[in-house]
């Protein structure tokens, strides 16, 4: 009885260890260089999860799978390994190691080998890559073309192709020769590619089979592209005169790597308007948007090419130096289905009938591979007078130099040269100089003591008064701006310039919110506006603000709501203000034209002649003495040149007073010296005029 039970208790356990034995096969027994072969690990009763094998040569691991069959009840699981040899000869499996979903090691140690053998190219196969044409230029249509060549199949006096396949109904069928070809490119290739490889063509040359595959191509710019070597590695069939059977053989064939060059257009006759475009077809027009407009008025030229040559070939043509206008600001480019436009900004700067000349533009036909020149009609254009300024452009020089009647005297009209207000001025200027010279410096640095609170506190209340109107954040930091004497102020600026003071520091803690509010474009700033108005009276101005530039600050604080309200980038205040100089008529037109100029100015941006063109705005808005002080400011600062002594006649004119007068109080370099020997002349010459007049009167 216990033999029995031994015997049963044996028999399980060999029949357990069998069920967890491993067994290992291959699926080919020979393969060529390049190819893979399978590894299948199959168990019962459990499932392998992973594998390890030990081969005697490199290999690599290129995939894998697995597979579950049941027969008869009996459940097999293998997991079956696709594996590369790396070279040639016999890649022999030394041993294996498995592990199961139960976390147990199951070994192997039978060697299996698979022979490598070395895959030679088949002299009878051919593959050639060409590219049509040979040096294409921008525009062009490029066909790579891989032509493949190999000995076809007598079948009964039929010549078949060599390379066959199972067919889906039994049987075989033909096929094409699979060829490894990559026939992308890149997004910086000269060449754009339009369709797939498709085979174009299948036939019969001599005792051969001729197989051609095309992929098309668009040539978009100039430049090279090099494409692989096409690789012909496949099965081919050959009938065996001796067997009387079909052969399989295995085919290699290389062929040679092919670089594709997109040239440019010859440069050898090449015109100087040369537009990039090389097409079949090219025609060129010019339109203006308006014919009737005033001197200065802008207006748009549209510069249309119609064309099949590629939008990315035609360059933005530069235009010739046209008699009569100015170009400003950039040109917009324009795309649509057959050709494409730029747009120009134009000005008359001149009166009477104008015209945009003939302009030639000059392209590359594909066909004739010849340049070709063609020329536009002119366009004309009607600039009717207008009320000019003498404005400075970015070059420096006068674009509008046609001075308007305010500037300048009639036939038979004279000025009075009667001194009156001046006069009274000299004389007491003369006056207080001498008290001042006889009473000594104490009463001057009296005077000095009693009048810097009184100009301290002017702008303060001018800043909190600004401050309960405005609305705007950025308007807010203008004031403040204003208020401290620098147009470009920040937070950490203002640190530098305030006392250290709690007032100080509450007040720059403000600005630097303020700051934050303008930038982010978001939140509500009352609550700001309030902390400066309480704080900025008990804050003093920095002193370098007081003893500045006072004039061009207050010129700025009486044009800013002006400037407040204009937001935009700077550019485009410089046109802004270009154009309402140029298209005002009336003097709150021309006012708004000098705050726009004075914003331009305050930015840092050509001072000179933004200074100057704000004063020739303010002459027409009947605002001589805010000229005055702003020539004045500009002959401080950059001294006296021809452009001043024009605005000074002018001021002088509208004032009704002779230019001398008006000169007096435009000194390039006022100080001391200066004004001791200045007083005793104002005085006496006060002194004789008087007389004179009153010599006349009586």
């Amino acid at each position: 009885m216990k033999l029995r039970y031994c015997l049963i208790l044996g028999l399980g356990m060999v029949t357990s260890v069998m069920a967890q034995a491993l067994r290992v096969s291959v699926g080919q027994d020979t393969i060529y260089a390049g190819d893979s072969f399978t590894l299948t690990i199959s168990t019962a009763q459990t499932e392998v999860v992973s594998v390890t094998p030990h081969f005697s040569m490199p290999t690599q691991i290129i995939g894998q799978s697995k597979q579950m069959t049941s027969i008869n009840g009996k459940v097999t699981s293998s997991l079956i390994l696709h594996v590369m040899p790396q070279e040639v000869g016999t890649c022999r499996l030394n041993a294996l190691t498995a592990v199961t979903n139960e976390g147990k090691e199951l070994s192997y140690t039978q060697p299996l080998d698979v022979t490598v053998r070395e895959l030679l190219p088949d002299p009878e196969v051919a593959i050639i890559l060409t590219m049509t044409p040979e040096a294409p230029l921008p525009g062009d249509d490029v066909v790579l073309q891989i032509k493949v060549t190999a000995p076809a199949l007598n079948d009964n006096s039929a010549l078949r192709s060599p390379f066959l396949e199972a067919g889906f109904f039994g049987g075989v069928q033909e096929r094409i020769p699979r060829v490894s070809f990559n026939a992308e490119t890149g997004e910086d290739s000269p060449l754009r590619q339009t369709s797939a490889p498709t085979l174009r063509s299948k036939r019969v040359d001599g005792t051969n089979m001729e197989w051609i595959v095309e992929t098309a191509y668009q040539a978009v710019r100039v430049g090279e592209q090099t494409f692989p070597a096409p690789v012909l590695n496949d099965m081919r069939y050959t009938w065996d005169s001796v067997t009387n059977q079909l052969k399989e053989l295995r085919c290699l064939t290389i062929g040679k790597p092919l670089t594709a060059i997109v040239k440019a257009p010859p440069e050898e006759g090449r015109p100087e308007r040369f537009t990039g475009a090389v097409a079949k077809h090219f025609k060129a027009e010019i339109a203006l948007d308006a014919v009737n407009v005033k001197v200065g008025d802008p207006v748009k030229l549209t510069v249309t090419f119609t064309t099949d040559a590629m939008p990315e070939q035609i360059r933005l043509p530069q235009l010739p130096s046209i008699p009569g206008f100015r170009v400003y600001g950039d040109p917009t480019r324009d795309t649509f289905e057959g050709g494409c436009a730029f747009v120009y900004s134009l000005r008359p700067i001149q009166q009477g009938l104008l015209e945009i000349p003939p302009l030639t533009f000059a392209w590359f036909e594909k066909e004739t591979r010849q340049y070709h020149v063609e020329q536009t009609f002119a366009v004309p254009l009607y600039a009717h007078p207008s009320s000019q300024l003498v404005l400075l452009g970015d070059d420096g020089e006068a674009f509008a130099s046609i001075l308007p009647p305010a500037l300048r005297l009639d036939e038979g009209q004279t000025v009075r040269r009667t001194p009156s207000l001046w006069a009274w001025l000299a004389l007491g200027f003369g006056a207080f100089a001498f008290l001042c010279r006889l009473l000594g410096r104490p009463v001057v640095h009296g005077l000095h003591w009693i009048l810097s609170p009184i100009r301290h506190h002017q702008p303060t209340l001018r800043a909190c008064a600004a401050l309960r109107r405005v609305n705007n954040p950025a308007d807010a930091l203008a004031i403040i701006r204003t208020w401290s004497g620098r147009p470009t102020l920040t937070a950490a600026d203002l640190r530098g310039l305030l006392p250290d003071t709690p007032e100080a520091e509450t007040l720059i803690m403000t600005v630097a919110r303020l700051e934050q509010v303008v930038y982010t474009q978001g939140g509500d700033a009352s609550e700001l506006y309030q902390t400066l108005i309480k704080i900025l009276p008990k804050v003093a101005r920095p002193k370098a603000a007081v003893r500045g530039k006072t004039v061009g600050f207050l010129l700025i604080m009486a044009f800013c709501p002006t400037l407040w309200s204009s937001a935009a980038s700077l550019s485009f205040i410089r046109e802004q203000a270009i154009a309402v100089s140029l298209s005002a008529s009336t003097p709150a037109d021309y006012a708004h034209a000098a705050s726009l100029w004075l914003a331009v100015d305050a930015q840092g941006e050509m001072p000179q002649t933004a200074r100057l063109n704000a004063a020739s705005c303010a002459i027409f808005a009947r605002k001589p003495h805010v000229a005055q002080q702003l020539v004045a400011q500009y002959e401080l600062d950059y001294g006296r040149d021809q452009n001043s002594e024009r605005i000074v006649q002018a001021i002088a004119e509208q004032l009704n007073e002779p230019i001398f007068w008006g000169r007096l109080l435009f000194a390039p370099h006022y100080n001391a010296a200066y004004a001791t020997r200045l007083d005793i002349f104002c005085y006496l010459t006060g002194c004789f005029l008087l007389l004179v007049r009153f010599h006349g009167n009586d």
